[in-house]
């Protein structure tokens, strides 16, 4: 069983990764993103300084941006994972496989998914790297307290993925919805221009109900970090309770009826 998930890992990377022109294509990207950020706040960081100066941490807004998708690229990517895993074990035909295999669906979707978080730990790390490289500073208190709340919230981040799993199993479509859902929360969690410039209806809401605000909030410094280790630490128990019920019901009602998913 182990070699058989470990084949499955190795396939993953070589499915994103089937060559050395793909390692340096996505380098390309990572510092075109980077570059892209720099010119931007270069252009138009100056009429958000007053609202970055509320933080804690003083960035400036090629700094913000950098550091907010950055850090949240680990938690997103979390979302997705284990619903990519399940849409392509149904196109290359491994699925039935997996409903088959002696070990709990859960745990299989959350190794497979490691393929992913590998590749989004190394962009974000990457993306420090050059960020740095053009003059932006990051204290040690904040990487430290990024790290240590990855940590901590990613059985979170990750049971509200198998959540998604279930969901897409159950009603055998969804991924590009999923995929849209990802970018939103990116947005509403802060990650490229602060919150006040929202409606303030909207930012309350966010601040009290998205687990990746907290998250992202939490690695800014302007919440308290008790606080957020609390809120990681019991949402994710809650969270993975309910992500294992109801993925294994998606699962019993996919072995029941056997219907097709959707590569939707």
């Amino acid at each position: 069983m182990i070699r058989l998930l470990w084949l499955a890992i190795s396939k993953s990377w070589l499915e994103q990764f089937p060559s050395r022109a793909v390692y340096l294509a996505e380098l390309l990207a990572s510092a075109l993103d980077v570059l892209f950020y720099y010119f931007t706040a270069k252009a138009f960081g100056g009429a958000l300084v007053n609202l970055l100066g509320t933080t804690v941490h003083k960035f400036d807004y090629f700094e913000f941006i950098i550091w907010n998708e950055a850090v949240l690229s680990l938690p997103v990517a979390a979302l997705l994972a284990p619903t990519r895993v399940v849409r392509s074990a149904s196109m290359d035909g491994t699925w039935q496989i997996l409903l088959t295999a002696p070990r709990t669906i859960t745990s299989i979707l959350v190794l497979l998914s490691q393929a992913d978080f590998a590749r989004q730990a190394a962009r974000m790390a990457l993306m420090i790297i050059l960020a740095v490289g053009l003059g932006a500073e990051f204290s040690l208190q904040l990487v430290a307290t990024a790290i240590l709340l990855l940590v901590i919230g990613l059985p979170l981040f990750t049971s509200i993925g198998i959540i998604a799993a279930a969901a897409y199993i159950r009603l055998q479509r969804g991924f590009g919805a999923l995929n849209h859902l990802s970018h939103i929360i990116m947005v509403l969690a802060g990650a490229y221009f602060p919150l006040t410039v929202l409606p303030s209806w909207i930012a309350t809401l966010s601040r009290a109900l998205s687990p990746w605000t907290w998250f992202l909030e939490g690695t800014r410094l302007e919440r308290p970090l008790a606080q957020i280790i609390v809120y990681l630490l019991v949402s994710g128990l809650i969270s993975s309770i309910c992500a294992t019920k109801l993925l294994k019901l998606s699962v019993q009602h996919q072995r029941n009826f056997g219907q097709p998913i959707l590569n939707l």
